[in-house]
């Protein structure tokens, strides 16, 4: 398995927040579950030169460099099914889209897109707020847009209708 930070810049990547920090118990259950998942994932029967790393105790984050062989569909499905089993095994909810995690006095919490619209309306969360892009969708873009400004990301929409 490739070290998740050796991964090339144009690597696919697909990001699971969880609502609340794994407890160092959860990440050795997610991580013994994931390098099992990672060592035999496959696509048309080839090995995938994938890895994953698990961030902030929310993120678990999972790469796959296709110049070699690209991830299919059945191969996708497959991650996806295995995170399913994970939150079930975990009680969390790894496939909620509906969070949105930010940095607030330099802890990362999370809430409902609902809440943190209420929270920039309220000046609770500023433009310069640290959030979390889950919508990344390569390394490169993990490595430089992830964890950035909100008025960086697609969050910026929610600042639009502050007066």
């Amino acid at each position: 398995m490739t070290h998740f930070e050796q991964l090339p810049d144009h690597s696919r990547i697909w990001i699971y927040q969880a609502p609340r920090p794994l407890t160092m118990e959860e990440e050795e259950v997610a991580s013994a579950v994931l390098e099992k998942f990672i060592s035999e994932w496959k696509a048309h029967g080839t090995d995938l030169d994938a890895s994953y790393t698990i961030r902030e105790h929310r993120f678990i984050i999972i790469g796959v460099d296709e110049s070699s062989q690209p991830a299919t569909g059945c191969s996708i499905d497959a991650s996806v099914g295995m995170i399913r089993t994970l939150q079930n095994e975990l009680g969390v909810d790894l496939l909620d889209r509906t969070q949105v995690a930010f940095v607030d006095n330099g802890m990362v919490v999370s809430v409902p897109m609902m809440d943190f619209s209420k929270m920039v309306r309220e000046g609770d969360i500023s433009p310069e707020t640290t959030v979390f892009n889950n919508m990344v969708t390569t390394m490169g873009e993990f490595k430089d847009h992830w964890r950035v400004p909100a008025v960086e990301s697609w969050h910026k929409r929610f600042f639009s209708t502050v007066k």
